[in-house]
């Protein structure tokens, strides 16, 4: 099985917090989605009180636990997690259209590990993004 085919188990790809229904997500076209990946040692419940505010304004889409799938082992230069980040993104919006699909792009936003993780999703798959921001702490 190769990465780009595995997809997280349905337990861990979506917080409870976010919007997980793929058909809310993509009918709702006024907002942006916003996917937010976390740190390490945290969950995405963690940044729930840090998210709301901007429920107003963004479709929210945090993962809940990211790098805990054993089908994306963690390993050199985080190839993995770059993986696990995407197959969470097309199992909650579905593929993109360029790949027969219907989902939608999103503004990726991660802190720490997640931002990373995010950025380097973006790298390879430029056309799921909008945009991408990371956070870390000095």
């Amino acid at each position: 099985m190769n990465a780009t085919s595995r997809q997280p188990r349905p337990e861990q790809a979506l917080s409870k917090q976010g919007d997980a229904n793929p058909a809310s997500l993509n009918a709702d076209t006024e907002r942006p989605v916003l996917a937010f990946a976390h740190a390490n040692g945290f969950t995405g419940a963690c940044y729930k009180s840090l998210l709301a505010p901007l429920a107003e304004h963004f479709n929210l889409l945090p993962v809940d636990r990211l790098a805990h799938d054993p089908a994306y082992p963690v390993g050199n230069n985080l190839i993995s997690l770059r993986d696990e980040w995407l197959a969470c993104l097309d199992a909650a919006l579905g593929p993109l259209p360029a790949a027969g699909g219907t989902g939608r792009k999103v503004i990726g936003v991660g802190h720490s590990l997640g931002g990373i993780v995010n950025y380097m999703a973006a790298l390879k798959q430029p056309e799921r993004f909008t945009a991408s921001c990371c956070s870390t702490r000095r």
